[in-house]
């Protein structure tokens, strides 16, 4: 399998694939959407290079696809909230609009291009990528894993709509992270997000088949330290609770 980092802009939206070392196409393989706000070819090749520096290689049968977020207010946002300061942008709540067409026109045109639909899928985004990908994630059965890295958890009565919820599948895995320098933000909003953040991770524990599906980290640093590290780390749990799933249902 060619390695190297493929970019394409599909639906208006810039993309980038990185093929595992043991595939031959994505069809029955597990893969992973990494959401960013950075250039998604520039930003896979970070996390390739930082894995190998760092000696915690990629896994080594999953595709990584990463799409980078057209409108972050409007695309991560769950419903309309007001700005965080002023003259900011507001929130505009589209989240909903934007996972469908992830799942109608990115997904089927990643498929179409590298051989079939994959066997499982994860997701994962950072900062208000992250609370997309655990809102949208909990909600709907197509992810059998999630993470929310830094994720604005913190987002004005979310976290009480979160608790009062139950996930689409109890045999997701879910990855949560946040910086232990990021409570201590003087915004009096966000620096609610390690309350919410546990709150996320002790109901995600309660509704969960096994609690063991579930890791929260707490991880040097402020919101945007080490970002790709973070993402390396979300992707080594995912791919490899899959790993484990897979090999218990062969036994």
């Amino acid at each position: 399998m060619d390695r190297r980092v493929k970019t394409e802009t599909i639906q208006g939206m810039e993309t980038a694939v990185l093929p595992p070392e043991l595939s031959g196409g994505m069809a029955g393989c597990s893969a992973l959407l990494l959401l960013t706000g950075q250039e998604p070819g520039s930003f896979l090749r970070a996390v390739r290079a930082t894995a190998g520096k760092d000696g915690t290689p990629l896994p080594v049968s999953c595709w990584l696809l990463a799409v980078k977020i057209p409108d972050w207010n409007r695309d991560c946002s769950p419903y309309p909230a007001p700005p965080l300061r002023e003259g900011e942008d507001s929130f505009s709540g589209g989240s909903a609009v934007f996972y469908r067409c992830l799942e109608e026109k990115i997904w089927p045109a990643f498929s179409h291009r590298y051989g079939g639909f994959p066997a499982w899928r994860g997701m994962m985004g950072y900062s208000l990528a992250g609370l997309f990908a655990l809102h949208e994630g909990w909600r709907h059965s197509e992810y059998g894993g999630i993470a929310s890295l830094s994720g604005s958890l913190w987002y004005p009565g979310w976290i009480d709509r979160f608790c009062r919820s139950k996930p689409a599948r109890d045999d997701l895995s879910l990855y949560l992270s946040l910086g232990t320098k990021e409570e201590k933000n003087r915004h009096p909003l966000l620096r609610q997000v390690g309350v919410c953040s546990l709150r996320a991770c002790d109901h995600g524990k309660r509704c969960l088949r096994n609690p063991e599906q579930l890791l929260y980290e707490r991880l040097p640093g402020g919101h945007g330290h080490e970002v790709v590290r973070r993402y390396i780390r979300a992707i080594r749990f995912l791919a490899g609770e899959n790993e484990k799933r897979e090999e218990s249902s062969c036994r």
